[in-house]
This record gives structure tokens, C-alpha cells and sequence, in this order.
């Protein structure tokens, strides 16, 4: 394919960007041939992306949530986070609701402006987003897929 270096290349900026919570432009053409892309090679392109990104954790949220592991397995790109409680300035309880009320609402703009990360949910991948305490004890989790883009 003659753009396949360039979706390779986006992807990893593309990974990078949606890290730093960031718009960018995305080349129709670009999008259109990764719509097109057999599933597995969608897939291929996509587990080479999480493993940049995953090269780049932990990275810091806020300063009490890390962002500390990325995976894909089959169609679904999960985000792991540790929330620290000894660094929460409000009890656990309030955190967990403020994140539980705003998170997905927060996270799905973010997605929403990122075209890499909406093709993968457009092509039927799931992104988790899953919180756990420092015992890996989870604390919140929900899912963005196709039906939160409409």
C-alpha cells in the first residue's frame, strides 16, 4: 500500500498526541485507507502503536491518577490507571464520584478529537479506561465504542 509508512508513522503520533490530549489533522486519504485495511493488518497497526505508547508509561494525570499500562487483546485497548489515595486532598469517596460523574464525558472528548483513536472505535475496538487503587483493587472502569461516537 502506498501510504503505509505514512499510517505508520500517524499512528504513532497519533498515540502521542491523544496522550497529550491534543487535536490533530488527519489526511482523509489517510483515514479512508485505514478504514480499508483488512482486520488483520487494522490489528497489526494498532498493537504497534499501544506498544509505542506503552514504551512511554507511566505518565502522570493528575496528582493523584497515573497512567500506568496500555494493552490490546482482540478488539478492545485498555488504559490502566493507579489512583493514588495518599496523594488525594479529598477523601476517596468524592474522587471516585467526581470521576464516576465526568470521566467517561471527559475522556469521550478527548477521543472524539482524536481521528486515530476514533477510526479504532469506528472499526469496532472498545478503549477500556480502568482505575485501580495501589493493591490493584479496581475502582472505576468504563468503556468508549462505536454507539458514544454517535
Amino acid at each position: 500500500m502506498k501510504n503505509i509508512i505514512a499510517i505508520s508513522i500517524f499512528l504513532a503520533l497519533s498515540f502521542a498526541v491523544n496522550a497529550c490530549y491534543s487535536n490533530v489533522q488527519f489526511p482523509e486519504a489517510l483515514e479512508k485507507e485505514l478504514l480499508a485495511l483488512p482486520d488483520k493488518e487494522a490489528y497489526d497497526f494498532f498493537a504497534k502503536a499501544v506498544a509505542r505508547q506503552k514504551n512511554q508509561l507511566p505518565k502522570k494525570v493528575n496528582s493523584y491518577i497515573s497512567w500506568t499500562d496500555i494493552t490490546i487483546e482482540d478488539k478492545q485497548i485498555s488504559n490502566i490507571y493507579i489512583v493514588d489515595e495518599e496523594k488525594l486532598n479529598i477523601p476517596l469517596s468524592a474522587a471516585l464520584a467526581e470521576l464516576k460523574g465526568s470521566g467517561k464525558t471527559n475522556v469521550l472528548s478527548r477521543v472524539k478529537s482524536n481521528p486515530m483513536i476514533t477510526i479504532m472505535v469506528k472499526r469496532g475496538y472498545k478503549m477500556a479506561y480502568q482505575y485501580f487503587d495501589k493493591n490493584k483493587k479496581l475502582l472505576h472502569q468504563f468503556f468508549i465504542t462505536q454507539d458514544d461516537l454517535m
